[in-house]
């Protein structure tokens, strides 16, 4: 039951998911299949589940799924983030996703908490789009995001139950970080 409430809560109370808008679901674990069973429910018109197990991600479009994407393996000597920016592109190339419009993506849950999918997760939100992290503290969420300003443009951050939040607001986010959590703030003034 938990697990059903808290996909309940990211798709449909954080993200404010709309019939026939486009979610992509990192993690095919109990969780991000809830994610997605709630996104079919809303009416998504597109549910792409992301996992690194093809078994799970085989279930998934059995469950939920419309489409399902495999990250590519690390690179030797790659950077986590180099690697996440690799990882989106050929998200977007192989599902044909795209910035803005009809083939963009509204909504990412990020289900699974590795912080290559938080990164990746944030770079093919669409601009003006929604990326809900599940299940992480706000430290660690930190950590893992993109470090270059641009991929803060005009999307939407939430964490459930402690911020959600416009991506191009770094002195909101900050404020924010130094209410609920002031020994990071200065960790996020160095994303920023």
């Amino acid at each position: 039951m938990e697990p059903l409430s808290v996909g309940v809560h990211s798709v449909f109370t954080q993200a404010k998911l709309q019939p026939a808008q486009s979610i992509a679901v990192f993690g095919c674990g109990p969780v991000g299949l809830l994610c997605m069973a709630v996104a079919k429910a809303i009416g998504a018109s597109r549910i792409i589940a992301v996992d690194i197990v093809q078994s799970r991600l085989d279930f998934a479009k059995t469950y939920a799924a419309t489409d399902g994407f495999r990250p590519p393996p690390f690179q030797e000597g790659e950077s986590k983030i180099v690697y996440s920016q690799r990882s989106a592109d050929l998200f977007r190339a192989t599902l044909g996703v795209e910035d803005r419009g009809n083939k963009a993506i509204d909504v990412v849950i990020d289900a699974s908490g590795a912080e290559v999918s938080i990164q990746t997760g944030i770079l093919i939100a669409k601009v003006g789009g929604t990326f809900v992290q599940v299940s992480l503290s706000l430290c660690q969420l930190v950590s893992s995001l993109p470090y270059h300003r641009s991929a803060w443009a005009s999307q939407k951050l939430s964490c459930p139950s402690l911020l959600y939040l416009q991506r191009n607001s770094s002195s909101k986010v900050l404020s924010a970080m130094a209410y609920v959590y002031p020994n990071i703030c200065r960790t996020a003034a160095d994303i920023f």
